[in-house]
């Protein structure tokens, strides 16, 4: 998880938002497998806002991190 966090840190000093929202999804998914679903929701939140941002809200990413979303505001459910 700390690797993510540093990735995460550089890719956003160097201001590449592609590799922010895969990291995001990446940190978001290691919430999830430790049942922190909120935490989860708004990392994935942060990297579909980075989608739309881009024009790529219709991307497979975007529609994989819209899936990944609904399920885990189920468990919140």
């Amino acid at each position: 998880m700390k690797r993510f966090g540093e990735a995460l840190q550089i890719n956003e000093q160097l201001g590449n938002l592609n590799e922010k929202a895969i990291y995001l999804n990446y940190i978001a998914r290691l919430h999830y497998e430790q049942r922190h679903y909120q935490k989860a929701i708004n990392h994935l939140e942060e990297a579909l806002k980075i989608y739309v941002e881009l024009g790529l809200e219709d991307s497979p990413y975007a529609q994989n991190i819209k899936g990944g979303l609904k399920v885990m505001k189920s468990k919140l459910s």
